[in-house]
């Protein structure tokens, strides 16, 4: 069961305190967000064009693609911090995709441990399953789901949009059921 997050509001400050950013610029951030029409004291008013706004200003993760056998088990095995998203990930929360690639975000400071676990197991270029190397804010609120650890929802929801395709109607489902805009 997802969250439904059209339930929930934080304050402005609360807000700035889980983001860990300064009071000063959430104020003004939120404000923007409100001048857009975006959000109003500050609850989320049109999740559909702010995450449109996320997918435009995100910085895009450095990627490597690999080869592996049985992915999701090594990752698992690896007691190495992860956060799965895209089609792996989507599977898990939803069922709407077919899985045919795992993308998994992995610490920076971590990033020589995986590689050397993919030497060990696998084949480094090319393959089924990309790491994607990032700023920490990708394991905020991450999730275990029967095991296996995904990133946040809105993370995956982001994420899904930028692989285009199908994924993207993963994405819209995804949306609606987590703003509880639909009664899926």
């Amino acid at each position: 069961m997802l969250l439904n997050h059209a339930e929930s509001k934080l304050s402005r400050y609360e807000i700035a305190k889980e983001a860990d950013v300064s009071t000063s610029w959430a104020y003004d951030y939120l404000g923007q967000l409100e001048k857009e029409g975006f959000v109003e004291d500050p609850t989320v008013t049109d999740p559909w064009t702010l995450y449109e706004r996320w997918l435009e200003t995100r910085i895009k993760p450095n990627t490597v693609r690999v080869a592996l056998q049985q992915p999701i088990e090594k990752i698992r095995q690896s007691r190495l911090d992860y956060a799965l998203t895209t089609d792996e990930a989507e599977q898990i929360h939803q069922g709407f995709l077919f899985a045919s690639t795992t993308s998994i975000y992995v610490r920076v400071d971590d990033i020589d441990d995986w590689l050397e676990l993919v030497s060990e197991t696998g084949l480094i270029g090319g393959g089924n399953t990309e790491l994607r190397a990032t700023a920490e804010h990708v394991f905020y609120n991450a999730q275990r789901v029967n095991g296996i650890i995904t990133g946040s929802v809105p993370q995956l929801i982001v994420d899904l949009r930028d692989e285009g395709g199908p994924a993207v109607e993963a994405a819209d489902r995804l949306l609606d059921r987590y703003h509880g805009l639909s009664d899926e």
